[in-house]
């Protein structure tokens, strides 16, 4: 007896297909979104004072560390620049910015709350 193959429909086929192009949209969408996050981190180093800390969410260990990072926190040791500050209001999980250097006058901070309106502004003298 001759063994029959199973057969897909076409619904079935299309399902599957619309499932997987969804999942690789997601996907690519995500390493988008991880991949300018760290063009924005890298001018942000360019010039030393700026301190990028990375929010963590536990799932490194799958497909490594840099793709599931967001910044989280800028701590800043000199006045943040108009480049910088532009960089800044680009990263969509910015919750906290801390200010901790002596020059910070209330249009610059007024400046940097109207430019980051998602972030809390700690300034510490």
């Amino acid at each position: 007896m001759r063994r029959r193959w199973y057969q897909f429909s076409l619904r079935s086929i299309l399902i599957l297909t619309t499932i997987c192009a969804v999942l690789s949209a997601l996907a690519g969408w995500w390493a988008h979104r991880s991949n300018r996050e760290r063009q924005i981190v890298a001018i942000l180093h360019q010039k030393p004072g700026l301190f990028i800390i990375l929010g963590h969410h536990g799932l490194d260990t799958w497909a490594g560390v840099t793709y599931f990072n967001e910044v989280e926190l800028v701590i800043a040791i000199r006045p943040i620049e108009a480049y910088e500050l532009q960089a800044l209001a680009r990263l969509p999980r910015l919750r906290n910015v801390v200010i901790s250097h002596v020059n910070s006058t209330e249009p610059y901070l007024n400046n940097l709350r109207r430019t980051l309106p998602h972030c809390m502004i700690d300034v510490r003298k």
